[in-house]
């Protein structure tokens, strides 16, 4: 249902520093999975995606000037190192016969995973792209799709959006302010008094009552559940988060998480 067009390897529209900093990161070298979809403005005119491609194409060479990790690859001593040496991000040129309603609410399947690209974890991890992007056209209704998979060893989830919003902004002509830039300095987190922390995370789960390990719990197949939420809802939500709320207004990440929290602990209270 998608054919792969043609591939290409993005590099930094400007030369960048080679450096090696240690990632703090202990995770797996994973990537994150997103999709972005646009609808079509116009549903009777299907813009053609040697366009689209040139306009994503250049406009993410401009904005891994500032975003450079990512186009460096990871390789492994005692600890993970972000080897900063430009050698690209993975960008997919892909089409769809299918219409872009026929992928409903664009739920996770076997379907959709044909809209992002596919990371090889066969290959040594020196050659393994930290950013790969696949744009699909939906030829038959107009409209295109951005897979994304990016290294969860360089980006967070608030990382990972600012440089989505930063890259659109190029994308749609626009310049970034001293604001949007990342800062990638450790400087500012320097300190003669080193702070120590509980780490939580680290500690290992409580056992669920009745049982003396946890291996039948991480032995259960994950289910998977996609919580609908249109702009009124959120809306709705937010304002009802924020009444009272003299400082700093919670975002919609904030608000969403709060609520999904809130019901899962009202449903084990019950």
């Amino acid at each position: 249902m998608v054919s792969i067009l043609s591939s290409y390897t993005v590099i930094p529209s400007e030369a960048t520093p080679n450096l090696l900093p240690e990632s703090e990161q202990i995770n797996a070298p994973t990537h994150s999975l997103t999709i972005y979809v646009y609808k079509p403005n116009c549903p009777n005119k299907i813009i053609p995606i040697p366009n689209m491609v040139d306009t994503m194409r250049d406009s993410l060479a401009k904005i891994l000037v500032h975003y450079y990790p990512l186009t460096g690859r990871l390789r492994l001593t005692k600890v993970w190192e972000v080897e900063c040496n430009a050698k690209g991000v993975l960008l997919l040129e892909a089409e769809s016969i299918r219409a872009l309603d026929d992928y409903g609410d664009f739920e996770p399947n076997d379907t959709i995973k044909d809209l992002i690209p596919k990371v090889d974890y066969t290959e040594p991890i020196e050659n393994s792209p930290l950013l790969l992007v696949q744009l699909t056209r939906f030829s038959s209704s107009g409209g295109f799709c951005v897979g994304i998979a990016i290294s969860n060893v360089i980006v967070d989830g608030i990382s990972d959006t600012h440089f989505i919003n930063s890259w659109a902004t190029l994308a749609r002509g626009g310049t970034l302010e001293e604001h949007d830039m990342p800062l990638l300095s450790k400087v500012v987190l320097s300190s003669d008094t080193k702070p120590c922390f509980d780490h939580k995370e680290f500690k290992l789960l409580p056992l669920v009552l009745g049982h003396a390990d946890t291996t039948e719990e991480g032995n259960k197949e994950t289910t998977l559940a996609m919580l609908k939420l249109t702009r009124q809802m959120v809306d709705k939500l937010k304002k009802k988060a924020n009444e009272g709320n003299e400082g700093r207004a919670y975002s919609i990440y904030e608000t969403i998480s709060a609520h999904i929290w809130r019901c899962v602990g009202q449903y084990y209270k019950n």
